[in-house]
């Protein structure tokens, strides 16, 4: 979700007259979504028999989880990855539209059109890649060139000639 909406944000922040009426537009996106979360994840069900409630598995304290999970070398492996990538995704987002315009001479909606691409090819990935890289029999190269790619990509795309070739390389 919040893949997209960055996304959307991108590529629609030039239709907002005013910073002010940006900010007061996505006060109001927030207040609906909260609601829209209230109203849709309530308690379960007063119905359900107590006799299904005591079949279930008791779950771990939280704080064996935490501990078992911090002592995890895999989940600290994975957590800075993935500040890695947001860190470079947010980088890119906050510079690219600002290079697009100052250095390529396009206008700012198309900058962020432009620019919401990276966002949509990250929400693709981040589903579509560990389905394709669990079809190889060594998951790690298959993933190291899938990073490879998004990172050049990402890095020398925004400087090729506007078009199909940009959008593709931006969007991988």
């Amino acid at each position: 979700g919040s893949t997209l909406s960055m996304a959307v944000g991108m590529s629609t922040a030039m239709l907002f007259s005013s910073t002010r009426s940006m900010f007061a537009f996505t006060a109001v996106v927030a207040a609906v979504a909260t609601a829209l979360w209230w109203i849709g994840f309530r308690e379960s069900p007063k119905d359900v028999s107590s006799s299904s409630k005591r079949d279930e598995p008791k779950s771990p304290p939280l704080l064996e989880c935490l501990k078992t999970a911090v002592k995890s070398r895999n989940i600290w492996i994975i957590g800075l990855g993935l500040a890695m990538n947001m860190a470079a995704v947010m980088s890119i987002m906050t510079f690219m539209p600002q290079a697009l315009v100052s250095v390529r001479g396009l206008d700012e909606g198309a900058a962020g059109a432009i620019t919401s691409i990276v966002t949509i090819g990250n929400l693709v990935g981040s589903i579509a890649i560990p389905i394709i890289v669990a079809r190889f029999r060594d998951s790690r190269k298959a993933l190291a060139v899938a990073s490879v790619l998004a990172g050049v990509g990402t890095a020398f795309a925004w400087q090729l000639p506007d078009g199909i070739v940009m959008y593709a390389a931006l969007f991988l």
